[in-house]
């Protein structure tokens, strides 16, 4: 609405959801161990309520990242999923966890959003 000037955060909540991804192997043998292709995930923006109105499923867990998709936090309960603790994801980038043919088109909504934003700021401030 114009006229109102929230302050916020800087922070903007992302929902993730998605499933590790195994690569199919040929041999139906129990033996073989399931290799992990990826992580394939659909994310959302969440409505701007705080961190706490956000109903936490069993299945997940929380991690915060910068506008540039640094990682700086992540709950230990990454390790109930993944193959990772969380000292394996902070400070790395969200890049580093892309399937190489995902990292254009990943890269290009999120110019698009960094964008969308500076472009809010801008107006907002005048």
């Amino acid at each position: 609405k114009r006229g109102v000037h929230v302050k916020s955060s800087g922070y903007k909540v992302i929902h993730v959801t998605g499933r590790l991804r195994p690569r199919l192997s040929l041999s139906h043998s129990q033996r073989n161990p399931i290799t992990i292709l990826g992580l394939v995930a659909v994310a959302h923006a969440l409505p701007p309520p705080t961190i706490n109105e956000i109903r936490m499923e069993q299945n997940m867990f929380v991690s915060r990242v910068t506008m540039d998709l640094k990682i700086i936090y992540c709950e230990p309960r990454i390790t109930d999923y993944m193959d990772l603790a969380p000292s394996d994801v902070v400070s790395k980038s969200c890049y580093d966890f892309l399937h190489a043919e995902d990292v254009e088109p990943f890269r290009r909504t999120h110019y698009d959003c960094k964008y969308q934003i500076y472009i809010h700021v801008c107006l907002d401030e005048g």
